[in-house]
């Protein structure tokens, strides 16, 4: 059976085995969009609708790295200049009249005299001296986006209806 040439209609394919069968739909000889579809009026002109892309651009945040803060001890040396003291010995030889009181003189036995001299001391004491933490706070600045849109055009014989002018 061959098909009529002036049905319009596309011949049906046939199932293949597992699958489901498709529909079909017949073929609009005026093309898609135009006014000539359902709930169009009889005898009205052709019509079509003109579509653009549009951008939208927006903006995501997304993890970009991670922070943590760390302590670490790091040894320096400090030099720090401190007085230290110590006793020392003169002999001192003052001669005697005779009319004073004899000195005090020890009982016995030679005198002795204890000497004492100050001996530096390092102390290490561990004291707060500031107190460090994260903030995070955005910052903001321009960036160009270009992408591509599509229009469409509608024509008429070759001559441009689309725009004013």
């Amino acid at each position: 059976m061959r098909p009529d040439p002036s049905d319009d209609r596309v011949p049906p394919v046939p199932p293949v085995a597992g699958h489901a069968a498709v529909p079909q739909v017949p073929a609009d000889p005026t093309g898609p969009g135009v006014g000539s579809g359902p709930g169009a009026a009889a005898g009205a002109p052709p019509a079509m609708t003109r579509s653009e892309e549009r951008l939208r651009v927006g903006t995501t945040r997304v993890p970009v790295e991670r922070a943590r803060l760390v302590r670490r001890v790091v040894t320096e040396t400090r030099t720090v200049t401190v007085e230290v003291a110590h006793d020392e010995v003169e002999l001192v030889r003052e001669p005697w009249d005779g009319a004073a009181a004899a000195p005090d003189a020890p009982a016995g036995g030679p005198g002795w005299l204890v000497l004492y001299r100050e001996e530096v001391e390092v102390v290490r004491r561990r004291v707060p001296v500031e107190r460090v933490r994260l903030d995070v706070y955005p910052v903001t600045e321009q960036r160009q986006v270009e992408a591509e849109v599509r229009a469409e055009r509608i024509e008429l014989d070759g001559r441009d209806v689309d725009s004013a002018g």
